[in-house]
């Protein structure tokens, strides 16, 4: 359209200001007939915005939680000691179970059964 003469006027190609202000005049129109549409969508788009956003910083936390993990990692396996101690096991002791014992009637040994030994014959007298 640059340097069109137009039927009705001198053109809009030499900067005319009437041109802006037509431009400016319909796109107004446009927003005044569909404000609850625009409105509508403006809110759409800010919902969207919001959601991203959101998507973003849980995205960033994430990354942020994995570097420091890998770091943490690599730190300590070059800071690993070179021998490692002996590892503690757990052994089981197993206790024999206890066997029943047989009650028997206790015997006191005489020490005079079976000797001809009796104090009759050692010549004491019992009182």
């Amino acid at each position: 359209m640059s340097k069109c003469p137009g039927l009705h006027c001198g053109g809009c190609g030499n900067g005319g200001p009437t041109a802006g202000a037509v431009i400016a005049l319909i796109v107004l129109a446009v927003a005044a007939a569909a404000h609850r549409a625009i409105e509508h969508a403006a809110i759409d788009v800010l919902h969207f915005i919001e959601i991203a956003l959101i998507v973003l910083g849980v995205l960033g936390v994430t990354a942020s939680v994995v570097a420091m993990t890998v770091l943490t990692v690599r730190i300590r396996q070059r800071r690993a000691p070179a021998t490692l101690p002996a590892p503690v096991t757990a052994q089981a002791i197993v206790v024999p179970r206890a066997r029943a014992i047989e009650a028997r009637q206790a015997t006191i040994p005489n020490p005079y059964h079976g000797k001809d030994f009796s104090p009759a014959r050692t010549g004491r007298t019992t009182p």
